[in-house]
């Protein structure tokens, strides 16, 4: 299957709003309680949030579409207050979709629109399989640090991609 990377547009965000629901549930089931996830996704991922993200001229939203035309994965990062540094914000392949380079392809477009220096995330600490990938795509352990979720007592961990001249296309 052939996925085509490009900018989301603000249209899609129920679309995308869909794609972080499933991805959510599947990522953190047994991690983040049900009703924390539910408070998450509705204020995080609300369709007038993602629209206007959509359109931010200064960040990186991409989606990878899938042959039918669904969206089969997302990834948006904007800049840091630091020059030359950004945050992923949001980074999800659907399961049925992964281990296909969809997020080398998706990570290699917000790279190339943002041309940062260092690109973080922030994973909670049990979400293994997460980590994982994050490490395989180069990033980079920080810190660990105590994080509040809507109330839920969570740790979560930082990590770092250092961004060489080669990488992204960059």
């Amino acid at each position: 299957m052939t996925y085509r990377i490009r900018r989301a547009r603000p249209d899609e965000a129920p679309q995308i709003a869909a794609v972080a629901r499933e991805a959510w549930g599947a990522t953190y089931s047994g991690i983040i309680p049900e009703e924390t996830q539910a408070q998450a996704l509705q204020q995080w991922y609300a369709v007038d949030r993602l629209a206007q993200q959509a359109q931010n001229p200064d960040a990186a939203f991409v989606v990878a579409e899938a042959p039918d035309g669904g969206i089969a994965g997302i990834a948006f990062a904007s800049p840091r207050k630091e020059p030359r540094h950004a945050e992923l914000w949001r980074f999800y392949v659907l399961p049925g979709h992964q281990r296909r380079g969809i997020g080398r392809q998706m990570l290699d477009a917000v790279l190339a629109a943002l041309q940062p220096m260092h690109l973080y995330v922030q994973v909670e600490k049990e979400n293994h399989l997460g980590r994982r990938a994050y490490e395989a795509l180069g990033f980079t352990f920080v810190r660990e640090y105590d994080d509040d979720l809507f109330g839920f007592a969570t740790k979560a961990v930082e990590l770092r991609l250092d961004v060489t001249e080669n990488a992204g296309g960059a």
